[in-house]
């Protein structure tokens, strides 16, 4: 084996560890599902403080969405009238 076939394994076992992570972080968010919320430093939501998490918000208007919604629909990353004229533009 060569210098180059050497650096071409190297590379091929980095994109495998990368690829591995990647998947390895996306069952993790997916096994979260409806209880990923985002805690903001200094809202007290910290572990064992007893603060109150922060709601996803919409990515099309900002506006929070509703608990309701995202118990239906754990991956939602609109709220309902955004994610209906979503759907009505395609």
């Amino acid at each position: 084996m060569d210098d180059i076939d050497a650096a071409n394994e190297l590379a091929e076992q980095d994109r495998q560890g990368a690829l591995a992570e990647h998947f390895r972080r996306r069952r993790t968010s997916i096994a979260l599902g409806a209880a990923d919320v985002r805690h903001t430093p200094g809202n007290g939501a910290g572990p064992g403080e007893g603060g109150k998490a922060e709601a996803r918000h919409c990515s099309d208007c900002g506006h929070a969405i509703p608990a309701q919604r995202l118990a239906a629909q754990p991956y939602a990353t609109r709220c309902i009238g955004c994610q209906t004229k979503h759907e009505r533009e395609r």
